[in-house]
């Protein structure tokens, strides 16, 4: 992501208003623009390709909802994609887009698959997360991403596959819902995505010993920003 994508959601308010003469032209170019920035945004911090089915907009709702968005696995692992996400839904403050942070009132994250794996270089999270861990404190994090407050996230339906080496067999983990409020006070968007990564994993690794996983051994991602920073 380049330095003018810092305000790319004031300037999608903005392009809005201004295509509202040509709705249907406006329409099919937001959601086009907006697809292009999601997928430059987290292939760049996540570190790997990313690919979004489809994004739909509402505007006057300020509300974003995204479609299959695949994270394709880090080089050396078997499987292609490291996570599925099958449905994302933002709902923005719209008048804070006007501020110097953006408030977010609800991320919804529904039907979560991930499949964890392990390699020379260790698992494909781990990876993942020390990619975004480097680009969270990045010295030019400030010219490339705008600050935000996220006051609710609800992953619905999250599901863990573990593969033969790390279990004995290849298992699923029961689906979990997590629920997570006030993430993050005013911190960049990367900075955020790290820390969720963290708190997700903790929640499935106690679900797996609820489960009685016991020749389970999953390595917990660890936020550069402590529990106290957010």
């Amino acid at each position: 992501m380049n330095d003018r994508s810092k305000t790319c959601i004031k300037a999608i308010l903005l392009l809005f208003f201004l295509l509202t003469l040509q709705p249907l032209y406006g329409y099919f170019n937001l959601n086009s623009f907006i697809t292009n920035e999601i997928v430059n945004y987290f292939s760049s911090s996540i570190g790997s390709k990313v690919e979004v089915e489809s994004v739909e907009t509402s505007i006057l709702r300020g509300r974003i909802e995204m479609k299959s968005l695949r994270i394709s696995n880090p080089s050396d692992y078997y499987s292609s994609n490291a996570c599925i996400l099958g449905t994302i839904i933002v709902d923005i403050d719209l008048l804070s887009i006007f501020n110097s942070e953006i408030t977010i009132n609800d991320i919804i994250i529904q039907d979560f698959d991930i499949n964890y794996e392990n390699s020379s270089k260790g698992t494909n999270i781990q990876q993942i997360n020390k990619h975004i861990s480097e680009y969270a404190l990045s010295p030019e994090i400030s010219k490339r991403e705008c600050k935000y407050i996220v006051k609710h996230l609800t992953i619905e339906d999250v599901s863990i596959t573990l593969p033969p080496g790390i279990t004995k067999n290849a298992i699923k983990i029961p689906p979990l819902n997590v629920e997570y409020s006030d993430i993050g006070e005013a911190k960049y968007g990367s900075q955020i995505l790290e820390f969720i990564v963290a708190k997700l994993f903790k929640n499935i690794k106690d679900v797996m010993a609820e489960n009685k996983v016991a020749s389970c051994k999953i390595t917990l991602p660890e936020p550069a920003y402590t529990e106290a920073t957010m």
